[in-house]
């Protein structure tokens, strides 16, 4: 069988280029907004791009091509450095005659910031990105215990909080 060669195609901007370009933000925000975030709107008209370049950029991890990156960053008095972005990595392809059924290692409980009972094995890698810390978090066992179940070992992406405000979701 014929190997097949992935371009590739765009860059994302990495974490030192996010933080400077969020930076640079907002010290426009400050100076040019009255402190007020940029409506991505604002953000379209001031970078000249589109307002889908514009999450992808924000989103730092679907690619874009580099010259939309320069017009971001230039568009905030930043000149684009190859230190700020990068190529994001290819999924790896199981084989598979080798590998049918493709599985993630397990998490240790330190993964996670809710405490996982030793018995446990989550299936999936978590990303908590900049979520706050609840380690020091009291009350609601059950309902945190839930929440464990259904993120941290069935992979739910999405959980919806209802309630009063006030209430402490």
């Amino acid at each position: 069988m014929a190997e097949t060669k992935v371009r590739k195609r765009g860059v994302v901007l990495n974490h030192t280029g996010l933080h400077r370009l969020n930076l640079a933000r907002r010290e426009a925000e400050l100076r040019d907004n009255e402190g007020m975030r940029f409506t991505l709107e604002e953000l379209c008209d001031r970078t000249q791009l589109s307002l889908k370049t514009i999450t992808k950029v924000l989103d730092a991890r679907t690619t874009v091509d580099r010259q939309s990156l320069e017009a971001f960053f230039a568009a905030f008095g930043l000149i684009l450095e190859k230190s700020d972005y990068g190529y994001p990595t290819p999924p790896a392809v199981p084989n598979a005659a080798a590998d049918p059924v493709p599985t993630a290692p397990p998490l240790s409980t330190t993964d996670l910031p809710i405490p996982v009972p030793a018995a446990a094995s989550p299936a999936i890698a978590l990303s908590w990105g900049e979520a706050p810390d609840v380690s020091n978090f009291h009350g609601r066992q059950a309902e945190l215990e839930q929440l464990q179940q259904w993120v941290g070992h069935e992979g739910c992406r999405l959980v919806g909080v209802l309630g009063m405000g006030g209430m402490g979701k």
